[in-house]
């Protein structure tokens, strides 16, 4: 069963829990405003939105973050801002990010990918 049809999750709500699922050090201070248990996690840290559910400002910039960027970043398609420097982000940049058609906005330094 999906995280759309469980949670009653739009595409950027399933995208955030995803990123959580793919990285292998996050800080509780995320984990606990991503709660999965909430139809809502989009208000949580380092993310706003505009309306209630379209995220369009993504920055984890400095939070020791771990692990891989999930494929589903491409479900953030209002998304204009993200950071995600100074982690410890491995892997491709994802092709999905593409998809993202109102990104202005990517800051990567600092990642280790290849």
């Amino acid at each position: 069963m999906s995280l759309n049809g469980v949670f009653g999750l739009n595409d950027d709500g399933v995208a955030l829990l995803s990123l959580l699922r793919h990285w292998t050090s996050v800080p509780s201070s995320i984990w606990s405003s991503w709660n999965s248990s909430d139809s809502t996690p989009y208000d949580g840290v380092g993310i706003e939105c505009e309306g209630k559910y379209n995220v369009v400002y993504f920055n984890l910039s400095g939070y020791g973050i771990s692990g891989q960027l999930a494929p589903e970043i491409g479900h953030l398609r209002q998304l204009q801002t993200i950071d995600l420097s100074n982690n410890n982000l491995c892997g491709n940049i994802r092709q999905e990010l593409g998809d993202c058609s109102a990104l202005e906005l990517s800051t990567w330094t600092g990642l280790v990918m290849f």
